[in-house]
């Protein structure tokens, strides 16, 4: 079993999130959105209300532990082309 972090938990992230919950994966999914986090959390291992871009908030939650980090985003925000 592998540990998974899920950051943002849009169309893609959620589907994501619980595929991988579903095959039996370790699976914390983060978002910044109270409605979002609140409809996943059963779906998963770890729901979290965190802000993704605020390392200490990262850091207190252990994500650095995790195998794989999958960030999912639909703000271009900061973004180059």
């Amino acid at each position: 079993m592998k540990q998974f972090l899920i950051v943002g938990l849009g169309n893609f992230g959620f589907h994501l999130a619980t595929h991988l919950y579903g095959k039996g994966h370790d699976v914390m999914a983060i978002d910044k959105s109270p409605v979002l986090v609140q409809s996943i959390k059963d779906l998963v291992t770890q729901a979290v209300i965190a802000d993704a871009t605020d390392g200490a908030a990262l850091k207190e939650l252990g994500v650095k532990n995790v195998d794989t980090a999958v960030f999912c985003s639909d703000r271009k925000k900061g973004w180059t082309h």
